[in-house]
């Protein structure tokens, strides 16, 4: 029996079904680790979400209770440089429609708080434009949601 086995191990076949059946076993531990690093940026995503999405519900809860002269000195600080006023800047039409609807507020909060993530604008080729991350805190976002709804 030892002899048999050693015989085809010799063998060219046995040798190369040995390298495809190794190949086999290392593709499908790249393609198991490349599937569970898939997973786990998609729950890191559905986490942040969720996470935005209660902050959003904090803040539109709370946007009352917000300094707008605050947000009107963070907004200054932080937002001017490139929302100018007469610039094709839409923050003024954009916060008309959040006094009058609640979907736009929660949008308006989003887009200051996670910017990567929400982009209505778009270039002139169709590409949308997404703002920086200013890393604001929720108190600094609800400020300057509120400077901007009290902006006419």
């Amino acid at each position: 029996m030892q002899q048999v086995v050693a015989h085809m191990l010799q063998a060219p076949q046995a040798i190369a079904l040995g390298l495809l059946l190794t190949l086999a076993s290392v593709c499908a531990g790249g393609a198991i680790y490349l599937d569970s690093e898939k997973r786990r940026k998609e729950a890191d995503s559905a986490r942040r979400r969720s996470h935005v999405e209660a902050s959003v519900d904090l803040i539109a809860s709370r946007i009352e209770s917000y300094d707008a002269t605050e947000g009107s000195r963070i907004w200054t600080r932080v937002c001017s440089s490139c929302h100018r006023p007469g610039d094709g800047d839409d923050m003024k039409n954009l916060a008309a429609d959040a006094r009058r609807e609640s979907a736009e507020l929660r949008y308006l909060i989003r887009s200051v708080l996670d910017p990567e993530a929400e982009s209505r604008t778009t270039d002139q080729h169709g590409q949308r434009i997404y703002m920086r991350d200013l890393s604001l805190s929720e108190s600094e976002v609800g400020a300057v949601v509120r400077h901007l709804l009290q902006r006419k």
